[in-house]
């Protein structure tokens, strides 16, 4: 916004900075979304939308030839970077669609550091955890070119990110920074997110955003996920 603007980022003052960020938070929803976040099974984008835009395949129970059918698409449109969010609690499936080239990055949402809090959080039974953990480790063998005995494997050409996830809240506040520590190291990168929307009697709810910021984030991202008409921003 600032080089669109004609403002030299170096030497612009403070009130310059601030009024361009400002008109650029209130201006109006750009003909192409910046950020598609497209939940698989819910509507589907058209490729004009994709063209360019950051795509956020949210793919948690999908299959993975569900998967691969999306990342196809998303590519085929045109899409600037395709990032697929997914759940590994899975057994058998084959994960090599995960590290293909169409993909750019791979997060997985582990939900807590211990079998029993996963099981809460999930509604799942406490092998839900070591299923998980036991596919972020075949991902990133596989990312490194071996499988999971040591064998070499074929290795795109820029293998994807891969993330592993973890909400902020109540039920694993305790267990954030080992987790944190731990698949930083594993994976070079780790990410603690927000609560989505405050918890009734939860001590830890998410950090209110500024008004202009959550209205920029409206028309920047079209959502496409079930229950919410197509090409709606939130």
């Amino acid at each position: 916004a600032i080089v669109n603007a004609g403002l030299d980022a170096g030497a612009a003052g403070a009130e310059d900075v601030a009024r361009v960020l400002e008109s650029h938070a209130r201006a109006e929803r750009p003909a192409c979304p910046s950020v598609v976040r497209w939940e698989l099974g819910g509507p589907t984008p058209t490729a004009a939308r994709m063209q360019g835009a950051a795509v956020e395949v949210l793919a948690h129970d999908a299959p993975m030839d569900v998967i691969a059918a999306g990342v196809e698409y998303a590519r085929r449109a045109g899409a600037g970077a395709v990032h697929v969010r997914v759940d590994l609690d899975r057994e058998g499936d084959d994960l090599s669609v995960l590290l293909g080239p169409g993909v750019d990055a791979v997060s997985v949402d582990l939900y807590a550091d211990d079998a029993w809090t996963y099981a809460r959080l999930t509604g799942r039974d406490e092998g839900g955890l070591a299923r998980a953990q036991a596919n972020v480790a075949r991902l990133m063998a596989g990312r490194r070119g071996v499988d999971p005995a040591g064998a070499p494997t074929a290795l795109a050409s820029a293998p994807p990110w891969i993330v592993p996830r973890i909400t902020r809240r109540d039920e694993v506040y305790e267990q954030i920074e080992g987790w944190y520590v731990r698949w930083l190291m594993a994976c070079r990168c780790a990410i603690i997110d927000a609560l989505p929307a405050p918890v009734e009697g939860a001590r830890i709810t998410p950090l209110t955003l500024p008004g202009l910021a959550v209205r920029r984030a409206s028309l920047d991202t079209a959502e496409y996920r079930a229950g919410v008409l197509e090409g709606a921003a939130r």
